[in-house]
């Protein structure tokens, strides 16, 4: 039986999730003391507009294929947050779904200066760093789902399926909102708990998003899952 590897970038591929990283850990700070996996948890689900439309459907697909296919599902990211930050979001995808779906996590090559993936040779995601760090053969059929097309990932054992970046439009203010009046953490000080957030989030970029973009972001996770269909065809 052949091998199938599907390979999904992180940030603006399985979600928007810079925004969130600063609102998870300045929120951290602000309460001074750890946030527990289920709180977590409890935190993306109030922000569901920072997961891309259809990834569940998406995953819950890969995880059906795999029953019957020899399929690995991973994650390869040039993330620049702290280690923990995208095995939170791993287990996060695995909580929902019940199940193990990424078996591996290739991460960036350095953050602030230094090597954190010492078998990858830069930031530039290629095909021999794929197989030299996560031990793949070279015989594997492997699809790349990356909102950034990188030259280095050309090979003719890859499907590359180069999509459009996901962001989200959610401020910080409504985020906040929606904390105060969910208490996942108990009552918290509004005025204070904004102050911190106006401070981290200074200079930070906000999108406005229209139905109509709305409308797409549905149609390229849609456009995902046929994707993965031809490659389990055609490879």
């Amino acid at each position: 039986m052949k091998k199938h590897v599907v390979v999904f970038d992180m940030d603006e591929t399985l979600g928007y999730f810079q925004n969130m990283g600063i609102f998870y850990y300045t929120l951290q700070n602000y309460i001074q003391h750890q946030i527990t996996f289920e709180i977590f948890c409890k935190l993306i689900d109030l922000y569901p507009q920072i997961l891309r439309p259809k990834i569940f459907s998406i995953l819950k697909y890969l995880i059906e294929v795999r029953r019957t296919t020899k399929l690995e599902i991973m994650i390869y990211t040039n993330n620049q947050g702290p280690k923990e930050w995208v095995q939170l979001i791993k287990n996060y995808f695995e909580y929902k779904l019940n199940t193990e779906i990424f078996t591996k996590i290739i991460r960036a090559f350095m953050v602030n200066g230094k090597v954190i993936e010492p078998k990858r040779t830069s930031h530039n995601k290629t095909y021999k760093d794929l197989l030299r760090t996560t031990r793949i053969p070279k015989e594997a059929k492997i699809c790349m789902i990356d909102d950034v097309y990188y030259d280095g990932m050309e090979n003719n054992n890859v499907y590359y399926l180069h999509i459009d970046p996901y962001v989200s439009s959610l401020h910080y203010t409504t985020m906040v909102d929606r904390l105060i009046d969910s208490k996942i953490l108990g009552t918290l000080n509004k005025k204070h708990l904004l102050k911190n957030m106006t401070n981290a989030f200074a200079g930070v970029k906000f999108y406005e998003k229209s139905d109509k973009t709305h409308e797409i972001d549905i149609i390229v996770g849609k456009t995902i899952q046929i994707g993965l269909q031809e490659f389990f065809h055609e490879m």
